[in-house]
């Protein structure tokens, strides 16, 4: 599950052009309109754990915790992956 987060935030684009349908694909809620209680419990889980990962792997690789994973090739993209997830 996890995964799939973590391919969405290295997609190109804002955030929220990919954010719900990402949600929508992980979790699968019951309602289209708002999780359940344990759905949202499940989504801000992994986000968590994938945060702290990233974290973690910025701090161990000595990058600027906000710019790590962002590629040197996209100058148009200002934002590492944490900034992204961040935005989901």
């Amino acid at each position: 599950m996890m995964e799939a987060f973590r391919k969405a935030i290295l997609q190109a684009g804002p955030p929220e052009t990919f954010a719900l349908k990402t949600v929508q694909e992980v979790i699968k809620p019951q309602k289209q309109t708002k999780l359940a209680q344990d759905e949202n419990q499940l989504l801000e889980n992994m986000l968590r754990t994938l945060l702290q990962e990233l974290v973690s792997s910025a701090v161990q690789s000595g990058e600027e915790i906000m710019l790590y994973g962002k590629s040197i090739d996209d100058v148009d993209e200002m934002q590492g992956v944490i900034p992204r997830l961040l935005g989901l």
